[in-house]
């Protein structure tokens, strides 16, 4: 019996942003008829995109954030095999933001800090914390639990740097970095500065 393997398609077409706006943070996703997950690639900092190995048939194009939220739902397209369908220019000025936040350690915060573990292993990671606080890193997340964005930097005594991106012009976010207290929860529109408490290894 011999097996052919249908030929698969491609998607090519242009996102256009708000001026500053970093378009290398989006992806185009496709879904399939099906309703099952396809495949995903990445929109460059020009706004172009080519998703190769589209498999043919009914598929609904879409434009995502890194953590799979949905910016624009394209129209739906009947793909042919060997097909490389253009989808145009995509404009999403008005749907989808980012914003820079600067994170600090709260000037003194580590002062005074006598809690050590004896533990040889917990020590030595507290040591790493006390002498490289951020070195491990944080995270900001939404309300509903998706990660919007990674702390990148030095936080103490900072700023280490957070990019935020979201679909609508403010997120609530809370921030935690390890190392620091978590934040309460933040409601972000433009850059702005957040201050961390030492705290919670």
């Amino acid at each position: 019996m011999e097996i052919v393997l249908a030929e698969s398609a491609s998607l090519v077409g242009e996102v256009v942003a708000d001026p500053g706006f970093d378009t290398s943070v989006l992806d185009i996703a496709v879904v399939q008829s099906s309703g099952r997950p396809g495949i995903r690639g990445s929109v460059d900092g020009e706004g172009n995109f080519s998703l190769d190995g589209v498999p043919p048939g009914l598929v609904e194009p879409r434009i995502v954030l890194p953590n799979g939220q949905t910016v624009l739902v394209l129209e739906r397209t009947e793909l042919i095999g060997g097909e490389k369908a253009n989808m145009g220019r995509i404009d999403l000025r008005g749907r989808v933001f980012s914003r820079v936040v600067s994170v600090f350690g709260k000037r003194g915060s580590r002062q005074g800090r006598t809690d050590w573990n004896t533990n040889e292993g917990e020590r030595w990671r507290r040591w790493n914390f006390w002498n490289n606080p951020g070195l491990y890193g944080g995270k900001a997340w939404d309300r509903e639990g998706r990660i919007v964005g990674r702390v990148k930097g030095e936080v103490d005594p900072g700023p280490a740097h957070l990019r935020i991106v979201s679909v609508g012009e403010s997120v609530e976010i809370k921030i935690k970095v390890v190392g620091f207290r978590e934040t309460d929860w933040l409601n972000v529109r433009g850059d702005r500065e957040v201050f961390l408490e030492w705290g919670d290894w």
